[in-house]
């Protein structure tokens, strides 16, 4: 089906849209224009491109307004400061908020097919099942001809262009790419160690990428972190039925009525900010429960519990507000909900292999496969945090801070949830792909989206904080190259 990623998400990142100004602010601008540039090239650290990022904050504005007026577009009234101290973010979402994530979806999905629908007006061909693997390329002339194409029944396509657009949502999808490009990034030890789960699209494996780069395409920035908004466990029970919260909670983050099952123990251990996490060293990478903080320890991480930490969840459930506030099987876990089965459903676990079980620290770095000295160390440090109260090493909230007293000991492994790629093709303003040497335009070849996004941002740290930045790139590039590519077809 079309729309790719854009489809999956629920909010897009623009400044200061004048139709939507009108409609919601007076005819104000949103935000303060230069005062989020400031912020954006100090995140970065000067390492992506300034003139870029500027053009995605001068036309996404109008790139948005293009689709609501157009296409049919709906967008809820704005949200201002997302994060404390954040007031110059604005993100727009999806339909009204109030009528729940399916409505959304449906709004979202008519959006796509006005889209498609003007398309065929206009006598464009849409092919469905149809995967791009190579580009066609004049190399006396530096020019891309066209694009060679696979259908699912295994046609081959050889499809003559004047102008492509490369828009194929990056290489996430690509275990190869995933090792070959993280693993070049100098930053962070593990990104490159291990194949990633997805939790995004997993067709978009890079092959058009690599198409680019066999004909002389550079990158920029290829090896940034991928965007990691999930992360979870592979366990999943069928033992328990799925409960309604009869309290009047919503879900922190999608708005639509919670529900929720002991099925989900295995996520809410894995997600829980009140055990230590280790990663592939057996060290802590983060403060348990920032915020989309899992990529630090590469495609996997592990979740550790002590026999009195497991105790008190049985005797007074999970403590937090929502305590699987990403990816859950089956609506998430309650929070302060008792679950008297923890120690049968533990059991089962560590019988059949899925967890670790120890009764001593030693023992259970060795079934980890993480160093034994480090891990206890590790563990040992962490419990002196709790005892004095304070995190010295992260920061971590001292109401977070609780001491392992003793086994049997218990480890969960745990999954980095991989939404998109974050790096891509080296462009210039007018969206053209460009050579290895970072200023020859390939001629006829632009890339658009994650193709493409690693031009806004810095390969030592993730994507940025300001939500649906993604999504605001991938609309606002996608239009300016489909501009672009139409003058350059009709020269």
């Amino acid at each position: 089906r079309y729309g790719g990623a854009s489809s999956l998400c629920s909010g897009v990142f623009a400044v200061n849209p004048p139709g939507l100004a009108d409609k919601y602010n007076d005819g104000k601008d949103f935000t303060d224009r230069d005062a989020l540039l400031t912020d954006w090239l100090t995140y970065v650290e000067g390492d992506a491109k300034p003139e870029m990022i500027e053009l995605l904050l001068d036309h996404s504005g109008d790139t948005i307004d293009w689709l609501v007026e157009d296409y049919g577009l709906e967008l809820e009234k704005p949200q201002t400061g997302l994060t404390e101290g954040d007031s110059n973010i604005v993100l727009f979402s999806y339909a009204p908020s109030k009528d729940g994530m399916t409505v959304r979806r449906q709004h979202n999905i008519q959006f796509y097919d006005n889209c498609m629908a003007e398309f065929t007006k206009m006598g464009g061909k849409i092919m469905l099942e149809t995967t791009g693997y190579g580009l066609i390329y004049d190399k006396e002339a530096n020019k891309v001809t066209g694009v060679l194409a696979e259908g699912h029944d295994g046609t081959k396509y050889t499809i003559n262009a004047k102008s492509v657009i490369l828009a194929t949502g990056g290489y996430g999808g690509s275990d190869e790419l995933n090792v070959k490009y993280l693993s070049e990034n100098p930053y962070w030890k593990h990104l490159g160690d291990d194949t990633w789960q997805m939790i995004g699209m997993e067709q978009n494996t890079g092959l058009m990428i690599v198409a680019a780069t066999d004909i002389g395409a550079g990158t920029f920035h290829i090896d940034t972190p991928p965007m990691v908004h999930f992360a979870g466990t592979n366990i999943v029970l069928h033992d328990y039925p799925v409960n309604t919260f009869d309290d009047g909670s919503i879900n922190l983050w999608y708005g639509w009525d919670f529900t929720w099952s002991k099925n989900d123990v295995p996520t809410a251990l894995a997600l829980t900010s009140t055990s230590p996490w280790v990663n592939a060293d057996g060290e802590r990478f983060e403060p348990e429960g920032a915020m989309f903080g899992w990529w630090k320890a590469g495609p996997s991480y592990w979740a550790v519990y002590s026999q009195n930490l497991i105790d008190d969840i049985a005797a007074n459930g999970f403590p937090a507000k929502i305590s699987t506030y990403a990816n859950a099987t089956q609506g998430g876990m309650a929070a302060g909900v008792p679950v008297p089965e923890m120690q049968d459903i533990l059991d089962k676990l560590a019988a059949s292999g899925q967890i670790c079980k120890a009764d001593t620290l030693e023992e259970l770095a060795a079934q980890m496969g993480v160093d034994k000295d480090t891990f206890v160390k590790t563990i040992d440090d962490y419990n002196g945090f709790c005892k004095a109260g304070e995190d010295t090493q992260y920061g971590k909230a001292p109401e977070k801070l609780l001491e392992l007293t003793g086994g049997p000991y218990y480890a969960i492994k745990c999954y980095s949830h991989s939404f998109c790629s974050c790096g891509g093709l080296d462009i210039n303003e007018d969206m053209q792909v460009l050579a290895a040497d970072g200023e020859t335009v390939i001629g006829n070849l632009y890339a658009v989206g994650n193709d493409s996004c690693g031009v806004l941002y810095t390969d030592k740290k993730p994507y940025v904080t300001y939500g649906g930045a993604a999504l605001g790139w991938a609309y606002t590039s996608g239009r300016l190259a489909g501009g672009y590519a139409v003058q350059n077809a009709a020269q």
